[in-house]
C-alpha cells in the first residue's frame, strides 16, 4: 500500500507567468517602456493562453508608456523647460 502525501504539491502545475513575474515586468515598463515591449513580444510568441494574455497587456502598457514619453517631451519642449529646447 502506497502512501500518498497530504499534499501533493510537486504535482500542481506553476503558472507560466508568476505574480512576482508580472509586477516586475510592470514596473520595468513603467520605469523603462521598451521592457513591456520586448517581454511582451516574447511571451505574446508562445502557446499558453496565460502566456499570451500577459504578453499583450505588456505590450499595450508599453505603447501607453512610449507615447506618454512623447507625449510629455512635446509638451515640455513647447513650454520650453525640456532637455530638448
Amino acid at each position: 500500500m502506497a502512501v500518498e502525501p497530504l499534499d501533493n504539491y510537486e504535482n500542481k502545475e506553476k503558472p507560466i507567468v508568476s505574480t512576482a513575474l508580472n509586477i516586475g515586468v510592470i514596473i520595468g515598463t513603467i520605469l523603462f517602456p521598451l521592457v513591456g515591449l520586448l517581454m511582451g513580444f516574447a511571451y505574446y510568441r508562445k502557446d499558453h493562453p496565460d502566456a499570451k494574455k500577459a504578453g499583450k497587456i505588456w505590450m499595450i502598457l508599453g505603447g501607453i508608456m512610449i507615447a506618454l514619453n512623447i507625449f510629455f517631451l512635446i509638451s515640455m519642449r513647447q513650454s520650453g523647460t525640456g532637455p530638448l529646447q
